[in-house]
């Protein structure tokens, strides 16, 4: 409705490219992200061998620090 299309059974009459284009953009979508999680699955495995301990604390400060970085407050972390 943002870019003046109808939502319903005529967008697929009246505005063939558009839908194609969308569908195909999720399948392409969908292959991009198989490949980003077939080819990153060793480095996720090697955080498993990290103890849990320092896993936490990184998590612990990004999380403080994405906390204070959105309005400058300590009140906020």
């Amino acid at each position: 409705m943002v870019w003046g299309l109808n939502p319903g059974p005529l967008l697929f009459v009246e505005h063939k490219d558009f839908v194609w284009g969308l569908i195909a953009s999720m399948y392409l979508g969908n292959v991009v992200g198989l490949v980003l999680v077939l080819t990153t699955v060793p480095i996720f495995t090697s955080i498993l061998r990290v103890p849990f301990a320092a896993v936490a604390l990184m998590i612990v400060v990004s999380c403080a620090i994405g906390a204070y970085a959105i309005q400058n407050a300590m009140f906020d972390i």
